[in-house]
């Protein structure tokens, strides 16, 4: 029986933009040792120091895991998804970085996998294995912070499973899958507040869908998207109960809500194009050439007339790029780490001009191997990246990834910290941090003394500064900590010229007349001195760049 014409098979929705290879056949395996290798490449990264975000992460886990509730006991304008997943992954892996990690490998593997699964609804499987293999290179790399365990990896574990489930649901028409994909969609905005894009793209899907595929059907359209949004306000409503059950819904609304606002109007809006421009280039460092190759891809996808022919895939990529653009844009902060949420889209793109290009030179040459061209071009791209990245990737030790990127911020310090508190307090003892260094309540495993575990927001200029200045001493004075920790870095504070200063008189002030101090971690740019010891304190020496650590008198 002879071939159907090419130009039908374009127009239906399950077939791939790009000529099918060899790799249809042997997909999923070629996606297991990429999976394999990309773990590989982890492996060496599960001991690298806790930063703050993971250390808040981490102390809300591990509050939960004693049974207290997010919010009650520490603030944070974060929604709650990220630290039930802390919580969860210490529950099977344990209290520690490496376990933590180890979590995140796995949370990474599985992003992989659906993000391969979904390009290959929409694509083809070479495309799809392409996208899967740039996708897990980026995602890893230190100008990320692919080591650390961000929000913006659980925001995309979701965002990618739901986006999968809400494919197979318009193709095959499903209900229920529908609804499962609205909760994963959903449960993206709890995993941190910009993967509410990731939600609002779902229903532009839904929207494109009956536009180009469905011939306008209204009744289906209505019914696809009212179990999308039921879907999406399942796990809010979840999580709006378990907050009003646990009585913390004001203080959530507060620091998430209201808070949160005051935080995003931190940054005018003169800076933010050097904010983009600065990030963007510090982001891209070892992987330009990945990032022109996805700028060739939105070309090819709109010049290459069988790219043309399948419209719902050329328009969903293009909105994809555009929602995940905007997931980077709230704050106008453009953190490395935000970037996270950018790449799939980046991968795709690249996958797609990557594909073009081999299949393009099959159809030139009529060899029926060129195809494989692409995984060579990609491996390519792998090699001119790892290369310029060789040092955090085969030789640096964690502590030295640590301090490389994160400069003397005390996140190597923190764990023998940690370790110091403990052998000078009880465990029902309490501990005040004056310092934004959640990581070593985590450490210590002491309860905090105040909610306030970042003193950001006693810097920044709004209306609450001063408030929250007064709120913290009070809670302090009010506990009685068995221990007291006074960050001396400028980066724990982030000062600003008219920042009130009441929190730092009162310190000295408070240390003095309660407080001995019994050690001090002195950090320099190569080498970092303890000093733990009666002795050791009769050491003069002291760095700008200095922790010190009291014990009530």
């Amino acid at each position: 029986m002879s071939q159907p014409p090419r130009h039908k098979k374009l127009h239906k929705s399950k077939t791939p933009l790009t000529k099918p290879v060899w790799m249809e056949r042997y997909g999923y395996v070629l996606l297991l040792v990429l999976l394999v290798l990309t773990a590989l490449l982890r492996l060496r990264l599960l001991g690298v120091p806790l930063e703050r975000d993971e250390g808040e992460y981490a102390l809300f886990g591990q509050l939960m895991l004693r049974g207290i509730p997010p919010y009650q006991a520490v603030y944070s304008m974060k929604f709650p998804g990220t630290h039930f997943f802390y919580a969860l992954i210490m529950l099977l892996f344990g209290q520690t970085a490496t376990g933590i990690h180890l979590g995140l490998l796995l949370i990474n593997a599985a992003t992989i996998t659906f993000l391969y699964l979904l390009m290959r609804r929409l694509t083809s499987a070479s495309a799809a294995l392409l996208a899967a293999g740039v996708f897990a290179l980026l995602s890893v790399s230190p100008t990320v912070l692919g080591f650390a365990g961000h929000a913006t990896h659980f925001v995309l574990l979701m965002a990618m499973a739901g986006l999968w489930l809400l494919q197979i649901s318009l193709q095959n028409k499903k209900a229920l899958w529908m609804l499962a994909a609205g909760v994963l969609l959903g449960a993206a905005l709890l995993m941190k507040q910009s993967g509410v894009f990731f939600s609002f793209f779902g229903a532009a899907s839904i929207v494109l869908w009956t536009i180009i595929n469905d011939k306008g059907n209204l009744r289906r359209f209505a019914r696809n998207m009212m179990m999308y949004f039921a879907g999406g306000i399942i796990p809010i409503i979840i999580i709006t109960l378990l907050l009003l059950y646990w009585d913390v819904w004001e203080r959530f609304w507060f620091w998430a809500i209201e808070y949160s606002f005051s935080y995003t109007e931190q940054v005018p809006a003169g800076r933010a194009w050097r904010h983009l421009i600065d990030n963007s280039l510090y982001v891209m460092e070892g992987w330009v050439a990945v990032w022109i190759v996805a700028a060739v891809g939105v070309v090819v996808l709109f010049i290459v007339k069988r790219f043309r022919q399948q419209r719902f895939s050329q328009y969903y990529l293009l909105l994809f790029l555009i929602f995940s653009l905007l997931s980077l844009v709230p704050g106008f902060y453009f953190r490395p780490h935000y970037y996270v949420m950018l790449l799939p889209a980046i991968a795709m793109f690249a996958a797609i001009a990557l594909d073009y290009l081999a299949s393009a030179a099959a159809s030139a040459s009529r060899r029926k191997w060129l195809p494989a061209l692409s995984g060579v071009l990609l491996l390519v791209l792998i090699i001119m990246g790892i290369r310029h990245h060789r040092n955090y990737f085969f030789k640096d030790t964690p502590a030295e990834i640590s301090r490389n990127i994160y400069g003397l911020n005390p996140f190597p310090e923190s764990e023998a910290i940690g370790d110091f508190i403990k052998k000078n307090s009880n465990p029902g003892d309490t501990l005040a941090v004056i310092g934004s260094e959640p990581q070593l309540y985590f450490y210590s495993g002491l309860m905090p003394a105040t909610g306030y575990i970042y003193t950001y927001s006693l810097m920044e200029l709004h209306s609450y500064n001063k408030q929250m200045q007064q709120e913290m001493i009070v809670e302090v004075e009010a506990a009685h900590p068995q221990i007291l920790v006074h960050v001396n870095i400028d980066k724990t504070w982030l000062r600003k010229p008219d920042s009130p200063l009441d929190i730092f008189y009162w310190m000295g002030q408070y240390a003095a007349a309660n407080y001995q101090l019994i050690g001090t971690v002195e950090i320099y740019n190569n080498n970092t001195v303890y000093k733990f010891s009666p002795k050791a304190l009769t050491d003069t020496r002291k760095s700008p760049f200095r922790v010190m650590i009291f014990k009530r008198k």
